[in-house]
């Protein structure tokens, strides 16, 4: 008997129906399918399956095909690495299933595949992990492992996103959620996370407009299906790119109800997060000290829970208030103590965003020459990072400095904003 008849024979001793063997956490389908051996489960699930039809593990997995039970350990070894976030000990288990049966067609070996890219994503390894990734995609697909199918897109989409892939990442994501959708899948908190991503790589590209209708669509599904975390996360960025459209009003509203939320969850990196984009938004509105009081507070709690990218993001974000309200000796007295601390940063987004105010900072004073560098490195950096926004922004900021001084490399620059401005959509495209 393999792994499915064993647990439909349990199940019927049990005197359980598939629905109830599946409960809350999986249909009925999915079920039928490990009976039917369409499907293997993973540890997690069998886990579940055995405490309801309280028999060992090993019952199940005591098959007559040895090649395949030794596969079957190997994999619940490795997966249980993974969960425990030993991801180095994982690769290795997983690295081994993979050259020792290349040629198995079970479904231990496709998700060994699978597994095999996860840890590669989480150890970093983000080009290592698209190619065994998508090298699992087809054997997925093949044997029906539908869920393991929406998930492998979805990490697709993450690794691609970590690489500023942003494209890429968004056409991943959607592919997990067609998988999900047209095979009616019962996993919402990968479904709002696909959404929630699909919105943060628009952002990140500039397109606040299509970010709002994710994270907007995305909100109704976490509020049907009590997804919390994520509805928080949408609320919150939902703040920020009405922020970045000038829609003060929205942008407060959406903080409000995150802050609202938080209350019960109390994540201090959320508190960061709100206070920033809310001080950011009363500077705005023209409530200069007020704007200043709440980014001090946001950078408090995160020197508080020492981390560096809030800290550096507020830094360069005081300094864009600063120049706004033309307090340029104190802005910039400030930006140039903290600059070299952002220049050694890990996540050097904060520094380019400095570099760009500072060279707003400096056209103001008419330091032309210092305001050309600083716009050249802050645009180098946003091409670096994919964010199509800002390159436009600044490309034309520096082109209208250069006219009147070199108007070759002005035109250079006219075209760069131009060429990029042509990826926005029309409604994202006001410079």
């Amino acid at each position: 008997m393999n792994i499915g008849e064993r647990i439909k024979a349990k199940r019927r001793e049990a005197g359980l129906t598939q629905q109830q063997l599946g409960g809350q956490e999986f249909t009925k389908g999915y079920i039928s399918q490990i009976e039917k051996g369409i499907v293997e489960p993973s540890m997690k699930v069998l886990t579940l399956i055995s405490q309801r039809l309280d028999a060992p593990i090993s019952y199940f997995l005591d098959e007559a095909n040895e090649a395949t039970s030794e596969i079957q350990r190997a994999f619940i070894k490795g997966e249980n690495y993974y969960l425990q976030k030993q991801y180095p000990k994982a690769l290795k288990v997983f690295e081994d299933i993979v050259t020792r049966y290349s040629r198995s067609q079970s479904s231990f070996y496709c998700l060994s595949m699978f597994y095999l890219g996860k840890s590669l994503y989480s150890s970093e390894r983000y080009l290592e992990a698209i190619e065994i990734l998508q090298k699992s995609l087809s054997p997925m697909e093949d044997l029906s492992l539908l869920e393991a199918l929406a998930e492998g897109y979805s990490f697709l989409g993450l690794s691609y996103f970590s690489l500023n892939h942003y494209e890429r990442s968004i056409g991943e994501f959607k592919r997990s959620l067609r998988v999900i959708e047209e095979n009616h899948l019962n996993i919402p908190s990968l479904q709002a996370k696909a959404y929630l991503n699909i919105g943060t790589a628009y952002s990140n590209t500039g397109r606040f407009k299509r970010a709002l209708k994710a994270f907007k669509k995305n909100i109704h599904h976490c509020q049907m299906q009590y997804i919390t975390d994520t509805l928080l996360d949408c609320h919150v960025r939902i703040g920020y790119c009405s922020y970045m459209i000038g829609d003060y009003i929205t942008s407060k509203v959406h903080i409000s109800k995150a802050i609202a939320i938080n209350k019960s969850l109390n994540y201090e990196i959320i508190s960061c997060e709100v206070n920033n984009i809310l001080g950011l938004v009363v500077a705005a509105e023209g409530r200069i000290k007020d704007g200043l009081k709440l980014l001090k507070k946001s950078r408090d709690i995160a020197s508080k829970i020492n981390n560096e990218f809030g800290i550096n993001a507020n830094i360069a974000d005081k300094v864009l208030v600063l120049v706004d309200a033309n307090q340029l000796i104190e802005a910039e007295a400030f930006a140039l103590k903290h600059l070299e601390a952002l220049q050694r940063a890990d996540n050097l987004a904060p520094c380019y965003k400095l570099y760009s105010q500072l060279g707003k900072l400096y056209r103001l004073k008419g330091e032309n020459s210092i305001a050309i560098k600083y716009l050249a490195l802050a645009i180098n950096g946003y091409i670096e990072l994919g964010e199509i926004h800002f390159i436009v922004k600044y490309s034309k900021l520096l082109a209208d400095i250069l006219i009147d001084i070199d108007p070759i490399e002005a035109k250079k620059y006219y075209n760069l904003s131009i060429n990029y401005l042509s990826h926005l959509d029309e409604e994202d495209s006001v410079i």
